[in-house]
């Protein structure tokens, strides 16, 4: 499925996002290379929460969110601090 959003769409991994409800989701999202939004919403229990930031062995996400729209102010906050950033180095590396 993202193999195929990433041909049909265009779409830059490097600057793509995946927000899930369950811990399979952040695998993926750490299989494919994107940044991850664990949402508490749904599926994920709060052990494998707690697992996933403590010492468990499951993947940790780069943020966990308790609603949608929570992840979604995160998303649009972090990419524009990637936008910065990445213009700070274009200037300074021509």
């Amino acid at each position: 499925m993202i193999d195929q959003a990433q041909r049909e769409q265009s779409i830059d991994l490097s600057r793509a996002y995946l927000i899930g409800d369950h811990v399979r989701d952040i695998e993926l999202a750490k299989c494919v290379g994107v940044r991850s939004i664990l949402v508490t919403t749904g599926a994920v229990r709060p052990e494998q929460v707690e697992a996933m930031t403590g010492s468990g062995s499951g993947p940790v996400p780069d943020r966990i969110a308790a609603s949608l729209a929570q992840a979604v102010e995160w998303v649009l906050s972090d990419a524009g601090t990637r936008s910065i950033e990445k213009e700070r180095v274009s200037s300074v590396h021509p």
